[in-house]
């Protein structure tokens, strides 16, 4: 489940985007609100939502305002009826990744929705990939280590391993000579 902070000062805006995504993307959000620019920040600053659908002109600090506020930057959709170029350069040059003009096409909206969660997916398979990768390394790590391997490759394990320091200087291990090889393994690979 992705969090979504809907800021924007009208309500019946933010009823209408709710309303949208759970017609669309049932049970796929939870939903946190702002009706201006300064509670936005104050959310995003104690709450981490995924996705930002920001209205531009808002009272106190606007959309503008938020982005340049924001500590970490979660997707932004930016959802205004400002059609102007400054405002829509700014927003770009801040990292929003959609730039929708009120009331939006349900078509344009969804597909700004699926960009996002399209880069969910991939974020999701490079997280994976890393693991599976740090997996590959851990373990040849663990033989170069058992077998008395190559110290130039020991050494470059522990650097792509990102193990340095105190923690690369030793490591002891009991191995019972008639156990099987596969257990020694991961005996090694967990130390």
């Amino acid at each position: 489940m992705y969090r979504v902070l809907i800021a924007d000062d009208e309500l019946r805006d933010r009823n209408i985007i709710k309303i949208l995504l759970e017609r669309s993307y049932a049970g796929q959000f939870q939903f946190l609100e702002a009706e201006n620019g300064q509670q936005a920040l104050e959310l995003l600053n104690r709450e981490r939502a995924q996705l930002l659908i920001l209205d531009i002109n808002m009272p106190g600090l606007s959309g503008i305002d938020v982005l340049h506020g924001l500590k970490g930057m979660p997707y932004v959709i930016i959802l205004t009826a400002y059609d102007n170029f400054e405002y829509t350069r700014e927003a770009l040059r801040c990292g929003v990744r959609d730039y929708l003009l009120k009331p939006p096409l349900r078509e344009e909206f969804y597909r700004a929705v699926d960009h996002f969660l399209e880069d969910c997916e991939r974020v999701q398979e490079n997280l994976t990939l890393q693991i599976q990768s740090r997996e590959v390394f851990t373990r040849d790590l663990a033989r170069q280590l058992m077998y008395f391997g190559d110290t130039k490759k020991i050494r470059g394990l522990l650097d792509v391993l990102d193990i340095t320091g105190q923690y690369a200087l030793c490591g002891l291990l009991h191995i019972d000579l008639e156990a099987d090889q596969g257990c020694v393994l991961d005996e090694a690979e967990e130390l």
